[in-house]
């Protein structure tokens, strides 16, 4: 696929100052499932450019040359228009931005280190979250640098040898990365945000989330977002203290029924209904958001 060049992708984004409306991006996506018009996938492209610079600049503290981000997130863009549904629940900008940021966080990571320093989806998993977590144990630790203690704990906690957690910290305190520095918005309640925060959890987007499917902490934010978006008080706290609790905390039905001054099977069936929302909010989460990467960007038959 040709690629575009930084002063290229500048001018032909300049007159799109604002993306479609959701009318328009509808009436766009129509024209090209029922008739082919490649005008129409032109139009989507260009007016979604500007959302490829934005996860650009978003991923400039990597180092890696601008025009090299942008060239694979508008390659990502183009392959997003014609994977998106427009029936989907999330706009297609949300998919587009997600789709561009995936794939150039997997440049990144192919890129950053040596070849083999980060092929596997567990190395991954250390590229983006090691820096966080180390900031976490010193702070924790009242330390300034990490010791051959918290070396072996960080090794153990990622299944990796210990060499592997130092190699990969010194080549990413070497590097031009300062994702630790706090967010700066003049919000209180964001004073203690960073923009490795901001990556990792902003929106709870998986493709923000390259590489740690199996983090506990992201796993708990969908659910937390999930509880909040379908349940009412009374299923989220019977769907927490029977399905979400330590073995030890977890309320039998007897006691939630006399919580709530209802019958035994009242309760089961609110856990029931609850249980069933969960599942169907969770596939949405996952489905819209494009946690695998094969979803995404699958090989056409």
């Amino acid at each position: 696929m040709q690629t575009l060049g930084t002063s290229a992708f500048t001018k032909l984004t300049q007159p799109y100052k604002t993306l479609l409306s959701k009318q328009q991006e509808e009436d766009l996506f129509r024209k090209f499932h029922e008739t082919g018009d490649k005008k129409a996938i032109e139009q989507i492209i260009i007016a979604h450019s500007p959302i490829v610079r934005k996860a650009e600049r978003r991923l400039s503290g990597y180092g890696m040359e601008s025009e090299e981000l942008i060239s694979e997130g508008l390659e990502a863009l183009v392959k997003a228009v014609h994977k998106y549904k427009p029936d989907a629940d999330n706009r297609f900008s949300v998919y587009a931005y997600n789709c561009a940021r995936f794939t150039m966080m997997s440049f990144i990571a192919k890129n950053y280190f040596d070849v083999h320093a980060c092929t596997s989806k567990n190395n991954k998993k250390v590229f983006f979250t090691l820096k966080q977590k180390v900031a976490q144990m010193l702070e924790t630790h009242n330390k300034h640098e990490l010791n051959d203690e918290m070396i072996e704990e960080l090794a153990k906690g990622y299944g990796v040898d210990t060499k592997l957690i130092v190699d990969m910290y010194s080549l990413i305190s070497k590097g031009s990365i300062h994702l630790d520095e706090p967010m700066s918005n003049g919000q209180e309640d964001h004073q203690h945000t960073t923009k490795y925060n901001i990556l990792l959890t902003n929106t709870l987007c998986p493709a923000e989330l390259y590489g740690i499917m199996e983090n506990t902490e992201f796993q708990q934010k969908i659910i937390e977002t999930a509880l909040a978006n379908v349940l009412d008080h009374r299923e989220r706290v019977i769907f927490v203290a029977q399905e979400l609790s330590e073995k030890e905390d977890v309320k039998t039905l007897e006691v939630l029924a006399k919580e709530f001054d209802v019958s035994r099977e009242r309760i089961r069936q609110i856990r029931n209904r609850a249980m069933e929302k969960m599942g169907a909010e969770l596939r949405r989460i996952i489905r819209t958001s494009g946690l695998d990467s094969d979803d995404l960007f699958g090989d056409e038959d």
